[in-house]
């Protein structure tokens, strides 16, 4: 399973975290716009940034939208799974699920906070969560967290419609556009 090193810095000091990357689009033949994810904690609380190159925002509701996602889990049943869904102006769409896409969007996590910055070119997420909330779902389990990176890469087309682009931190290896299994995530190892 991939890992990414959780490095223990001071708050949101993403000049010390490892940058993630590698994302791609797994279900088409396409060259990936430039993403980025960093994340560091300190102690008490887990700090994430994404860093997107995106010339056509689509904005929206966060479902409706561009955006970035971080899926957790407390192990590969993923019974249940969470989803942080958040668009470039910091909505979040959250819920809790089953595998495999039983969802329960009456399920928020309002710890989970996330501000979002528009500039030509692209856009900045970053969100924060104290570490014990992510240790009372249970995710977080001797310095590992099951966990996925994602994104949303929308675009207008030639006759107005919304096309729709899927990007993987890891491929899911499916025949389709999935994030909702067990195989596109990876591990958080957190670091002291």
């Amino acid at each position: 399973m991939s890992e990414y090193h959780v490095r223990r810095a001071g708050p949101a000091d993403f000049s010390k975290a490892d940058c993630l990357s590698d994302f791609t689009f797994p279900w088409i033949d396409r060259a990936p716009p430039n993403t980025e994810f960093r994340a560091v904690h300190d102690g008490g609380t887990l700090y994430f940034q994404f860093e997107v190159e995106d010339e056509d925002l689509v904005l929206g509701e966060p479902i409706d939208s561009d955006r970035v996602e971080i899926f957790i889990a407390i192990d590969e049943a993923l019974d249940p799974y969470y989803g942080f869904e958040m668009d470039p102006q910091g909505g979040v769409l959250d819920y809790r699920a089953k595998f495999h896409r039983e969802f329960d969007f009456d399920w928020t996590l309002p710890e989970w906070k996330t501000d979002g910055e528009i500039f030509e070119g692209g856009y900045r997420l970053t969100g924060s969560v104290p570490l014990s909330v992510l240790e009372n779902l249970g995710c977080l389990q001797s310095g590992r967290m099951m966990a996925g990176a994602y994104r949303a890469e929308f675009s207008h087309g030639a006759n107005g419609e919304i096309l729709e682009d899927w990007m993987s931190w890891i491929d899911p290896l499916t025949k389709t556009p999935d994030f909702h299994v067990p195989n596109s995530f990876g591990t958080f190892v957190f670091e002291d």
